[in-house]
């Protein structure tokens, strides 16, 4: 390929980049009422942060006064913390996919000598995370809570600290909204998705919803539901059917928040197509302009 087709597919490679991609240029805005941990049925509740005083992470409530690894920044007020993903870090998933992500990780013991403590294997618990329903979702913002086993820096490696279970509100690229449960696995590479539900039909007048990860009894799997909220009155649950396993190599999760703006692989699929296109035509061409001189 001739410098001059070389310089053409790379202008209009990055002109494809701009246009498939630019559907995430806007930033994601939702704002959380109440991130509650409850432990082995404890009253009162394990951990619960009502984001009324102002004072938004890394500075928690109660005894563990901070959140772990916060990215991006937060703003705290009338009873609501709002993850706006234009103030978030870019980062990757398991597969490397890279997408603009706004969190921040519950502060909880993760020292395996002590099980008492933390979210622990031993323990039954549940995490809750009750997000108003954002007026402007679009298509590749994802919102919701996890379960993650980062190590102390923050980061996934080693024997511990490789898998995070998402349950999140998806806006796919079809436009259609869904409850997703997934599990990434960053030392394999692996993202499966256990179960989603579309939830575009259930909405109605509904303002809010409730996203809980769940683990009830001693073995080792964690199970999922969403409710949506009306006027602060819970309705009926969604149970997901998955029920996957963690605690691989380690006694202990933490729970964590976030909102980001992914990518589906679709819009690579584009890309990656458009540009095979683009640089087949200009191969051509420059092919039939050689055999044009050589005549």
């Amino acid at each position: 390929m001739t410098s001059s087709l070389k310089k053409s597919l790379a202008g209009i490679t990055s002109s494809l980049a701009l246009v498939v991609l630019s559907q995430h240029a806007h930033a994601l805005l939702v704002d959380l009422d109440t991130f509650t941990v409850s432990k082995n049925n404890s009253v009162p509740v394990y951990f619960q942060d009502s984001f009324d005083d102002g004072s938004p992470p890394p500075t928690a409530p109660g005894e563990f006064q901070t959140y772990l690894y916060p990215r991006g920044t937060f703003v705290e007020a009338n009873g609501r913390l709002t993850l706006n993903t234009a103030t978030g870090v870019s980062a990757q998933n398991a597969a490397g996919v890279v997408s603009l992500v706004t969190r921040a990780t519950f502060s909880s013991n993760i020292v395996d000598s002590d099980p008492a403590s933390g979210l622990k294997s031993g323990h039954t618990f549940s995490v809750t995370g009750v997000f108003d329903l954002p007026a402007n979702s679009a298509a590749g913002d994802v919102y919701g809570i996890r379960l993650t086993d980062r190590d102390a820096l923050g980061n996934f490696g080693g024997p511990a600290g490789n898998d995070v279970l998402d349950l999140s509100v998806v806006h796919g690229q079809n436009g259609v909204r869904a409850v997703r449960f997934q599990r990434q696995d960053f030392l394999s590479g692996d993202i499966v998705r256990l179960d989603t539900q579309p939830i575009d039909a259930f909405i109605g007048n509904n303002d809010q919803i409730a996203l809980t990860l769940y683990k009830d009894s001693l073995a080792n799997v964690i199970q999922a539901k969403f409710s949506f909220v009306d006027n602060q009155q819970a309705g009926q649950p969604f149970l997901l059917s998955a029920t996957p396993a963690i605690f691989q190599g380690e006694t202990w999760t933490r729970a964590e928040l976030f909102a980001a703006q992914v990518p589906e692989p679709e819009v690579y699929a584009m890309l990656l197509t458009g540009i095979g296109l683009v640089g087949w035509q200009l191969r051509r061409k420059g092919k039939r302009t050689r055999n044009r001189c050589l005549r």
